[in-house]
């Protein structure tokens, strides 16, 4: 997930370039309830919890929070909305770190000093409260999801329509690490639409997102990083339940394409 949040930090200055006035009262709304939900993280670290699906207001607000149909589906994104959806991508994974990191100081030691070991350490912890706060933290990772999703259009178009000159070091730089980023952030979220400790209720969602994403991840990710994760999600077939073979097999399809335009094609 932090791999994400720096791909999205990333593409936030990218649409800088290209951003125009938004909508307000769709992105003003959200920004609204997400400062609710930081204002209720807040309480909740102070007695050593995180704000519940079983607490009324928290599901109130988490629902507002991953409203894709509202927030996301409700209108084509344009340029113009570009630098405020970013900021709702932004905003969304950092609720979900919250989940996922939760507990850090005291599950993860601090006399690591090995990156590998440390990163390795914090994977094993986030998996496991994905596991404990899945009803809080399957939703908000599928509308991350879907709201990345729709800033990869926007992003190529703006990408595509640069001049050679324009295609500078520096945003060929970001465009590797973009890619870096939805690679690893595909591969994680698989790892956690295969794990048996979610319920198929939450992982049917999680490959219903996959599905939908992975068409737009496949034209971001250049061929070799496109058959990484492929050759991952391949080996995750036997952890597939028979109820979402079909998703998975879509899926598969998608990432084993060998069409390159787009992102890719840069």
């Amino acid at each position: 997930m932090t791999t994400l949040r720096n791909t999205l930090a990333i593409l936030l200055a990218l649409a800088s370039a290209i951003a125009l006035p938004a909508h307000a009262d769709q992105f003003a709304d959200y920004a609204v309830a997400n400062k609710r939900f930081d204002q209720m993280v807040a309480r909740s670290a102070a007695k050593h919890a995180m704000p519940r699906m079983t607490e009324p207001e928290t599901a109130k607000v988490l629902a507002i929070l991953t409203d894709s149909g509202r927030f996301l589906e409700a209108r084509p994104m344009t340029n113009k909305d570009m630098g405020r959806l970013m900021d709702m991508c932004m905003n969304v994974s950092k609720t979900a770190m919250a989940y996922a990191m939760f507990d850090v100081d005291k599950r993860i030691n601090k006399s690591m000093t090995n990156s590998a070991e440390v990163a390795k350490a914090q994977a094993q912890l986030a998996s496991s409260n994905a596991v404990t706060f899945q009803e809080e933290i399957i939703p908000l990772i599928v509308f991350q999801h879907r709201c990345l999703g729709k800033a990869v259009p926007l992003i190529t178009a703006f990408a595509t329509a640069l001049k050679p000159h324009e295609m500078n070091s520096e945003r060929l730089k970001g465009l590797v690490q973009i890619r870096h980023g939805v690679l690893t952030s595909f591969i994680g979220v698989a790892s956690t639409a295969t794990e048996t400790g979610i319920s198929l209720a939450n992982r049917r969602k999680v490959f219903a997102m996959m599905t939908d994403v992975a068409p737009l991840y496949s034209q971001v990710l250049d061929l070799a990083s496109r058959k990484q994760a492929y050759d991952y999600f391949n080996s995750l077939s036997s952890t597939v339940p028979p109820e979402l073979a079909a998703q998975y097999r879509q899926i598969t399809a998608d990432l084993k394409t060998s069409g390159c335009t787009g992102l890719c094609s840069l």
